[in-house]
């Protein structure tokens, strides 16, 4: 008995040509994956002496590929100085308070340093809508705070924010 099988045509070339190497969909990229990375930053002078958050200026927008997607928020904030009282920081999404950031930063009397604090946060924002994401900032007294302010007046380093959304 002769088995006899047959297979349909197909033309390598044609289905090669169709596949895209340079990108694999979102969909199909395993939980952990960092679909999208997005940063800005600010070499900016800024101060308040506020004692309700403000926005200092330094925001980033991203939008989520999919509703389970993660955003992994990376603050950097450099040269803050501290006139009296304490400085306060806090992470806002879409101009809602999402984290306090610090409880404070306080004013050292003897010496006119400046402090620098790192912050990470992870937001399920559950939403294919663009985020903003802003750093605010406010003093406890009233007293000035500063932020990538140095006593020399040179600016060495610079404010910043990292958003990376993470496939969940």
């Amino acid at each position: 008995m002769t088995v006899r099988t047959s297979k349909p045509a197909i033309n390598l070339r044609e289905k090669l040509s169709e596949l895209e190497f340079d990108r694999v969909p979102f969909q199909k990229m395993p939980a952990g994956s960092v679909l999208q990375v997005v940063n800005t930053y600010t070499l900016s002078y800024i101060t308040t002496s506020s004692t309700t958050f403000i926005g200092t200026g330094l925001s980033l927008n991203i939008t989520p590929s999919s509703t389970s997607s993660q955003i992994l928020v990376s603050v950097n904030l450099n040269g803050i100085n501290v006139s009296g009282g304490n400085g306060h920081f806090a992470l806002y999404v879409n101009g809602s308070l999402l984290q306090y950031l610090s409880s404070s930063v306080s004013y050292y009397a003897t010496t006119n340093e400046t402090n620098s604090v790192s912050y990470q946060y992870l937001h399920s924002p559950n939403s294919t809508v663009q985020q903003t994401y802003e750093i605010y900032f406010k003093n406890s007294t009233g007293a000035i705070v500063r932020l990538n302010d140095y006593t020399d007046g040179t600016v060495r380093e610079h404010s910043s924010i990292t958003l990376m959304e993470i496939a969940a």
